[in-house]
């Protein structure tokens, strides 16, 4: 689940904030903006369930350590490509452990070496984080009565037929097609600030 508020600040603004001593927030919003697509992509990658989270955890470290030390240059690249590439290199590290007990199953390997798809992997999940988490804000604010959300998500993303929807929500066919059409609007323009803040990291 994501936070209620998200921080709109900008990929710059949050990435000066994290070089600011004791700029806490600014690495849990880090961390709320990228652990998901990290998620995905460890999954993707081939990374064992039990694993992902550690692998993840190292990656973040990595991270850390080389932004601290000065080591991302954004004239050189975007921070996503930057993020693949260390992301790449602790799937691989933990696939060379896993090789010393033949019982787990290897990473992804030619996903690991086609920087291609990595990229179009990353795009496609860093946006889905961004609906994802334009959605559970929609859903924590007040915007919206519960009927409304719920007779959008019906229709949205389980693909229920309007006039079964209606049903579910006993509400009338019209008004389910307005709530759908409001929800919408309202969930592109969240989805719309959030890319806006998430400018130049894929």
């Amino acid at each position: 689940m994501f936070g209620p508020a998200p921080n709109t600040a900008t990929t710059t603004h949050l990435l000066l904030a994290l070089l600011q001593p004791g700029e806490e927030a600014a690495w849990v919003e880090f961390d709320q903006r990228y652990r998901p697509v990290l998620i995905g992509l460890m999954y993707q990658l081939g990374v064992p369930a039990q694993d992902v989270q550690d692998v993840i955890q190292q990656t973040l470290l990595e991270f850390c350590g080389a932004y601290r030390e000065g080591k991302y240059d954004r004239s050189k690249g975007r921070l996503g490509s930057w993020l693949i590439g260390i992301a790449q290199r602790q799937a691989a590290s933990a696939a060379r452990a896993r090789q010393r007990h033949p019982q787990q199953e290897l990473a992804s390997g030619d996903l690991l070496c086609d920087p291609a798809r990595l990229t179009h992997l990353w795009e496609r999940l860093h946006e889905q984080t961004i609906y994802a988490r334009a959605w559970e804000t929609l859903r924590a604010s007040s915007q919206f009565q519960p009927l409304t959300l719920r007779a959008f998500e019906l229709t949205a993303f389980n693909a229920v037929p309007p006039d079964e929807a209606a049903r579910l929500c006993e509400m009338k066919i019209g008004d389910v097609y307005a709530a759908k059409s409001r929800v919408s609007r309202r969930l592109m323009q969240l989805a719309t600030e959030l890319i806006a803040a998430y400018e130049g990291v894929v």
